[in-house]
């Protein structure tokens, strides 16, 4: 191994430790959610899942001065992060046409080839139609009666072969 891939094994090593460490717990995210919409702390918390009382109270402060939660705050009010209220159809369509654009300007055509194509595939544009032709004899009733003929001796044919011997069918 050289010294230069153990650097970078290092340094994403170091990423992923970091990462790891940024993680929220659901509760986290929820109370961080909550204290973005407006509400108090106390009651970010209890909306959150946190019992009333003094366990929300106190989960409320530590929260509070967790830098993952402040981080998640500050992306927030940037609007880096989408908030699942805002996420709806008109959203995405919205989106994927920014993407197309912006990635078409940098000269990126498969990207926005990509993002073109959910966009059709929302509106179902691409959807696969085939024709189906059906042919009918003009003798139809003649061909069914027959089946039925055909069906009725088979089934007549296997009742005469159950009956024991000696009994005779009418």
């Amino acid at each position: 191994m050289t010294l230069k891939s153990s650097e970078t094994k290092n340094k994403n090593a170091a990423a992923m430790r970091e990462a790891q460490a940024n993680k929220l717990t659901a509760r986290q995210r929820k109370f961080a959610m909550n204290v973005h919409r407006g509400m108090t702390d106390y009651e970010a918390a209890v909306r959150a899942g946190y019992t009333a009382g003094h366990q929300a109270k106190s989960r409320a402060l530590e929260l509070r001065n967790d830098t993952r939660v402040q981080l998640l705050l500050d992306q927030l009010s940037k609007g880096d992060v989408i908030e699942p209220d805002k996420l709806n159809p008109q959203f995405i369509i919205t989106r994927l046409l920014d993407i197309a654009g912006i990635c078409a300007k940098r000269g990126k055509y498969m990207p926005a080839l990509r993002a073109l194509e959910l966009l059709g595939k929302h509106l179902a544009m691409f959807v696969e139609r085939s024709e189906t032709e059906l042919i009918l004899s003009e003798n139809i009733a003649e061909q069914i009666a027959k089946a039925r003929a055909r069906v009725a001796s088979q089934n007549d044919a296997l009742n005469r072969r159950q009956l024991p011997k000696g009994d005779v069918v009418n």
